[in-house]
């Protein structure tokens, strides 16, 4: 059976300096989206020698794979069939040569996702305000962002609480100021990467973990530079500051609740998008900081890695362990696991002393004529509030599972490998 390889495929040199995979392969799906693999040199080498058809018996003769022995062939073989050709990296004779389809779909992170700007309104959006990310221009306005927020601290800092009540319909005013601000953040992120030369961008709203977020689809991103990557990390941010030093310009002429309310929140979201641990800005900022692609995944390996040396070193089951640390990844590893059992702990805890027991309650306020009988602002945000409670009451409950899933798969691979070694060392004695 005869191969070739697919032209629409794109190789990039991978930045990624924690493995040995020095190629970025790239390929479009269906959908619209980016499937991307790191590929080693010997893959990358193997893939591009079927530039025409050709099969694997007729690679065998070529002077170049003449070191290969009949074990790695196996190897490549069943890379061949299992990996490379349902991928679409290399078209089949038995296909016709055809591309299969691909559908990538939602992030396994991500509980939930819907798009609400596609490509070519993100596109249209972000041609003209590039500029806005001139070199000049980022200092210059970052600078005076910093100055805005002293200045609202420094004379809102003693407020009392009175000021910061707000009622219903300045309530869904101030979350639509958030959401505007928040949708400002995504936008900073796809101008950024416009930029830098992404035509892909979507945009919308998803569930993550257990927050309601916006989101950008960025994936196009991992073809670009380190540097270039960098300003897309930091454009949400960057943009979210002008947004909220435009709503410190209106706050002090106005000096309404609804705006200092909608600043507050905006602030503590800046803060919360700094967060290194889960999938927000801080964490890709750190990814690309440390020059590592799939952080989460390398830090799982260094992680299970760490528990199994720890054990080895106890019972000696292993006498040729030999595992290299990443340490800065180790260390990134210990405090992100540290970080997510404080968050179970307070989710659970919150989750039990309160919505467990206001859960009847929330169900019970959905009644239709206790709705129709409170004014119109009032309602709405009975009804969003109460909605968003369930929902978040419902997502703890996956969030939870996934915990106890990854757990119970850790304590098993673990068991695994050292029931494993302990096999072997028998059979050696």
């Amino acid at each position: 059976m005869k191969f070739i390889f697919n032209t629409d495929v794109d190789f990039f040199p991978s930045h990624d300096l924690s493995n040995n995979h020095p190629w970025l392969c790239i390929i479009a799906s269906d959908d619209g989206k980016d499937f991307r693999f790191s590929l080693p040199q010997h893959i990358y080498k193997f893939i591009l020698s079927f530039d025409s058809p050709t099969d694997i018996e007729s690679l065998k003769l070529r002077d170049d794979f003449k070191e290969v022995n009949e074990s790695d062939w196996e190897k490549y073989s069943t890379l061949l069939h299992d990996t490379l050709v349902p991928r679409g990296i290399l078209l089949s004779e038995n296909n016709g040569y055809s591309k299969p389809k691909l559908v990538k779909g939602k992030p396994s992170y991500m509980q939930m996702q819907l798009r609400v700007f596609n490509r070519k309104i993100v596109n249209f959006i972000s041609k003209p305000l590039q500029f806005i990310f001139e070199p000049k221009l980022i200092g210059f306005l970052t600078l005076i962002t910093m100055l805005s927020q002293l200045i609202f601290y420094s004379n809102y800092l003693g407020v009392g609480k009175a000021d910061f009540e707000l009622g219903a319909l300045e309530q869904i005013m101030a979350i639509a100021l958030v959401g505007v601000g928040l949708l400002f953040h995504e936008f900073g992120h796809a101008i950024a990467a416009y930029k830098s030369g992404c035509r892909k961008v979507e945009i919308g709203v998803g569930w993550y973990v257990i927050f309601f977020v916006f989101y950008a689809d960025l994936s196009e991103s991992w073809r670009l530079r380190r540097k270039d990557r960098l300003l897309i990390d930091c454009g949400g941010i960057y943009f979210q500051l002008i947004f909220t030093t435009l709503l410190i310009v209106t706050l002090f002429k106005s000096d309404s609740p609804v705006i200092l309310n909608a600043i507050l929140m905006l602030n503590l979201s800046f803060l919360w998008n700094l967060n290194p641990f889960f999938r927000m800005d801080g964490y890709w900022i750190v990814s690309d900081l440390l020059k590592i692609e799939n952080l989460r995944g390398k830090c799982s390996k260094e992680f299970e890695m760490f528990f199994y040396t720890v054990i080895n070193c106890i019972f000696r089951f292993d006498d040729n362990l030999r595992y290299n640390f990443n340490y800065k990844v180790l260390i990134y590893s210990c405090m992100a696991n540290t970080f997510f059992f404080f968050m179970l702990y307070s989710i659970s805890n919150t989750f039990f002393s309160y919505y467990a027991a206001e859960i009847v309650s929330m169900v019970s306020l959905f009644s239709l004529s206790q709705l129709l009988s409170l004014p119109f602002a009032d309602a709405i945000v009975l009804l969003f509030g109460n909605l968003f409670n369930l929902f978040f009451v419902a997502f703890v409950f996956i969030f939870s599972f996934g915990v106890i899933k990854s757990l119970v798969l850790f304590v098993y691979r673990l068991w695994s490998l050292i029931f494993k070694n302990k096999i072997q060392n028998i059979s050696q004695s």
